[in-house]
Parts: C-alpha cells; structure tokens; sequence
C-alpha cells in the first residue's frame, strides 16, 4: 500500500473527514487530499509525524519497510491512545498466538 492509501485507509477507520483530521494535525485539507491521491508522495518528516500523532499510529505504520506494519494496522484498530510498551506487548501475544498455533 502507498504512503497515500495507508493515510485515507487509517483516516477512515478512524471516522475522520479530511478536514477533521486537518485540524487534528495542524495541516491544510487540501495537503491531506494531495497525499491520499497520491498527487503528493515525499512528504516531509514533520508532515508524517504530526500525521502519525492525530491518528493515534506510530510512525512505522507510514514505512512500507516496516516488519511491523501489520502490526501497527491491527493495533491502530484498537484505540487511539496506545503507548509503544502497549504496542510491545501486544505485539509479542500475537507472535504467542501464531507460534503457538503452527
């Protein structure tokens, strides 16, 4: 998934507008629907840390190398609020459960 996919996936899981969560992250909309579409691809590190921050995911949601972004999808559905130790620790019960299971 795009960097912009990822952005309007979360953002709409998360029911916000793309204003709404302009206002959230201090951005233009107009910025946000740019990068949705792709019509925007480099943005820079403070524009997907504040991004990161109003949608409640770790930077490492946006990096398509990230060995745990599937992870980071799973948690982001939880709850907004989740601290980087809850990440952890959830993410070391799901390695539990597959291990477990195979």
């Amino acid at each position: 998934m795009q960097l912009g996919e990822q952005l309007k996936y979360l953002r709409q899981i998360k029911n916000l507008g793309v204003n709404q969560l302009a206002l959230k992250a201090g951005l233009k909309g107009s910025q946000i629907s740019r990068l949705e579409n792709g019509e925007s691809q480099n943005p820079n590190f403070h524009t997907i840390k504040v991004l990161a921050n109003a949608l409640g995911v770790s930077l490492a949601y946006f990096d398509d190398m990230s060995e745990n972004k599937a992870k980071s999808e799973i948690t982001a559905h939880l709850w907004e609020d989740i601290s980087d130790e809850q990440l952890i620790e959830i993410t070391r019960f799901i390695d539990y459960v597959k291990a477990r299971d195979e």
